[in-house]
C-alpha cells in the first residue's frame, strides 16, 4: 500500500490558483532524483482538456505540474496528483480526473508539464521533457456522425452522412458548435468487388457546427471516420471519430442465353440472346436497365472489370437482350450481369462458338510416275493440327469441276512448324491437281495452288514374232511399231527404249532378253530365241515424261 503520508498529501491537492497552490513538501526534488529517460514515454491532452502521463501502472505516486514556461524556476500555473490509471485500446496511462483550469486571461497555448512521481522500491522522481506539454487549446472534433441508412442496395445507392462539430474551450470547460465553415475530412476505404481504394472528401460545418456528406459508392464503405483538419492557430483537432461501415446488400439474379451460330469466322460476331430476372420480394422478375455481357473467360465477381470481353447490350424492360458478340478464336462464351457490389454472384449462361484458324498448305509436291502412280506431299502450316482432314483434288481445266481422288489426314512433323500429309492414288494422263481442306471448327477451308501434272501416253501400236513355232533355240525377230500421243493425234514414237522381255511358261519370272531403241517413226526390232514355251512381251522403258506401256503377249511355242 502507499505511505499514508502520500494519501493524505493526495486527498489534500486540487486544481488551484498558483497562488494558494497546496504541494507535498517534496515537489523540488534534487536534481539526483531525476527521472530516468525510460519511466515516464510522454504527456498528452485528452480531447476532453485531461492530461495523460505515459507511466508504468505500478507507480505509487504521481503529480504533475503546469508551468508557465519552461525556464527554470518558472511559476507552476496548476498541480494536482489526482490521477488514475486508465488503459483504452492504444492508450495507457495515468489521467487527471479533470481537466486542468489554469488562471483567468491565461492565453490559449501549450505549457510545459513538469512529472513528480515514486514508482516501487524507488525514490521520488521528477521528469520533464521540451515536448511534453499541456494543449490549453481551443479542441475542435466530430462529436456525432451517422449515415441515413444502415446499409445500401440495388435500388438505394446514395447514403447521406449527417453529423456535427464541436469546440470544447478549456477556459469554460464547455463545449458549444464549432466554427461555421470548420474543415472535416471524411475518410473511408470502398471495399469489395475488386475494388479497394481510400478516398478522403472534404466538408464545411455551418453557424451551427453540422455537416454532410452524400455518398455514392461502388463498394461497401468501411473504415469510415470524421477529423477536423486545417483548424486555427489556436485551436487543435480532437482524434478521429469512427463511424458505423456502409455495407451493401446484394440482388440475386439468374440469366439465360443461347447462341445464334456454332461457328463464325475470326473477327465475326456471333448473336447472343437470352434473358435476365432479379428475384424481389414478389418473386422473380424481368432484370431491366442491367448491362449483360458476354466474355470468353468466366466472370471474376471480385473485379468490375470483365477480361476477355466480346460484347455487351443493356437489359430491355422485359429482361431480354440481343447483341454480337466478337470472336477471334474457338472459345466458351460466358454470358453474365456485368459484376457489381450491388449484385450476388451468380452461374454464367454458358455456350460455346468456334472460330477457324487461317493456315497455309506450303512446300506442297505432286507428281505422277511413269505407272501411273500419283502423290502428293506437303506441309499444313499451322498450330495444333494434327489430324485435320485434307483432300488430293483433279479437275481437267484446273478452275472449276473439281473431283476427289483421296483422302488422308495430316501428321505432326515434330518440329512445331506445322503438319505433314502425304496422298497417293492413281493420276491421270494429264490433269490439275490440288490438295483442300474443308473448314472445320479448328481451322478454315484453304487449298493448295492447283498445278498441272502429266506424262506423254505411249502404246504398241503393233507386235508380232516372226516364227511362233521356232525349233528349240532357234533365232526369230519381234518387231513393231511404238506410238506416243501428241498434239493431239498418236504418232510414231522415235529414239525410244525398248526390251524384249519373256517368261517361261513353267515359271512367273520374267527375264528380259534384247535390248534397243525405235527408229525415228517407232519402228524396233529385236532378236529373240526359242528357249522354251512361253510369253513374250515388248516393254518400254520409260523416261521422266512418258508412261509407261507394254506390248500384247505373244505365246512361242517351241518345237
Amino acid at each position: 500500500m502507499r505511505p499514508l503520508s502520500h494519501a493524505a498529501v493526495r486527498a489534500a491537492a486540487v486544481f488551484t490558483l498558483a497562488a494558494g497552490l497546496t504541494v507535498p513538501a517534496l515537489v523540488t526534488a534534487p536534481a539526483a532524483h531525476a527521472a530516468p529517460a525510460a519511466d515516464v514515454a510522454g504527456v498528452t491532452t485528452f480531447d476532453d482538456g485531461r492530461l495523460n502521463v505515459a507511466l508504468a501502472a505500478q507507480a505509487l505516486w504521481v503529480k504533475v505540474d503546469i508551468l508557465a514556461s519552461a525556464q527554470p524556476g518558472a511559476e507552476v500555473l496548476a498541480s494536482t496528483d489526482d490521477l488514475t490509471w486508465e488503459s483504452t485500446g492504444s492508450t495507457y496511462g495515468w489521467a487527471t480526473t479533470d481537466a486542468p483550469a489554469l488562471p483567468e486571461g491565461t492565453a490559449l497555448g501549450d505549457y510545459p508539464v513538469a512529472v513528480t512521481y515514486r514508482l516501487p522500491g524507488g525514490k521520488v522522481q521528477r521528469w520533464q521533457a521540451p515536448d511534453g506539454t499541456y494543449s490549453y487549446k481551443l479542441r475542435t472534433g466530430v462529436e456525432k456522425a451517422a449515415f441515413d441508412r444502415a446499409s445500401l442496395d440495388y435500388d438505394h445507392r446514395t447514403a447521406v452522412l449527417s453529423g456535427t462539430a464541436t469546440t470544447y474551450d478549456p477556459r469554460t470547460g464547455e463545449r458549444t458548435p464549432a466554427r461555421a465553415g470548420t474543415r472535416v475530412a471524411i475518410q473511408y476505404a470502398l471495399n469489395g468487388n475488386g475494388v479497394y481504394k481510400t478516398v478522403t472528401s472534404i466538408v464545411m460545418t455551418d453557424a451551427a457546427g453540422a455537416f454532410s456528406l452524400t455518398a455514392t459508392p461502388v463498394a461497401p464503405m468501411t473504415g469510415v471516420e470524421a477529423t477536423v483538419v486545417q483548424p486555427a492557430a489556436d485551436t487543435d483537432p480532437d482524434n478521429a471519430l469512427d463511424i458505423d461501415a456502409l455495407p451493401i446488400e446484394r440482388t440475386k439474379y439468374r440469366i439465360t442465353a443461347k447462341l445464334g451460330s456454332k461457328r463464325v469466322q475470326s473477327g465475326d460476331s456471333v448473336r447472343v440472346t437470352g434473358r435476365a430476372e432479379r428475384l424481389t420480394a414478389d418473386g422473380w422478375k424481368p432484370f431491366a436497365g442491367e448491362t449483360v455481357v458476354s466474355a470468353s473467360q468466366a466472370p471474376d465477381h471480385y473485379t468490375p472489370t470483365v477480361p476477355g470481353l466480346m460484347g455487351s447490350a443493356k437489359t430491355a424492360a422485359d429482361g431480354t437482350f440481343g447483341y454480337g458478340a466478337k470472336a477471334t478464336r474457338t472459345t466458351e462464351v460466358h454470358t453474365f450481369l456485368k459484376p457489381s457490389a450491388f449484385l450476388q454472384e451468380a452461374p454464367s449462361a454458358l455456350g460455346s462458338v468456334a472460330v477457324p484458324q487461317k493456315f497455309k498448305f506450303t512446300d506442297v509436291k505432286i507428281s505422277i510416275d511413269a505407272y501411273g502412280a500419283l502423290k502428293a506431299t506437303g506441309k499444313f502450316a499451322a498450330a495444333y493440327c494434327e489430324n485435320e482432314k485434307v483432300v488430293l483434288q483433279s479437275s481437267t481445266n484446273g478452275r472449276d469441276g473439281w473431283a476427289e481422288l483421296k483422302k488422308g489426314t495430316t501428321q505432326y512433323d515434330g518440329n512445331g512448324s506445322g503438319c505433314s500429309f502425304t496422298l497417293e492414288t492413281g493420276g491421270f494422263v494429264n490433269a490439275h491437281y490440288r490438295v483442300a481442306h474443308a473448314e472445320t471448327d479448328r481451322f478454315v477451308g484453304g487449298t493448295s495452288t492447283p498445278v498441272r501434272v502429266g506424262r506423254t501416253a505411249t502404246k504398241f501400236a503393233s507386235f508380232k514374232i516372226s516364227n511362233t513355232r521356232p525349233a528349240k533355240n532357234a533365232s526369230f525377230t519381234a518387231s513393231g511399231t511404238l506410238q506416243r500421243y501428241t498434239d493431239g493425234k498418236w504418232r510414231g514414237y522415235g529414239g525410244a527404249k525398248v526390251t524384249l522381255v519373256f517368261k517361261p511358261k513353267s515359271e512367273n519370272q520374267w527375264y528380259w532378253v534384247s535390248k534397243g531403241k525405235t527408229t525415228s517413226g517407232g519402228k524396233y526390232s529385236l532378236k529373240g530365241a526359242g528357249y522354251a514355251d512361253g510369253d513374250w512381251v515388248v516393254v518400254l522403258e520409260p523416261d521422266a515424261k512418258h508412261f509407261y506401256t507394254e506390248s500384247k503377249k505373244v505365246y512361242v511355242n517351241v518345237r
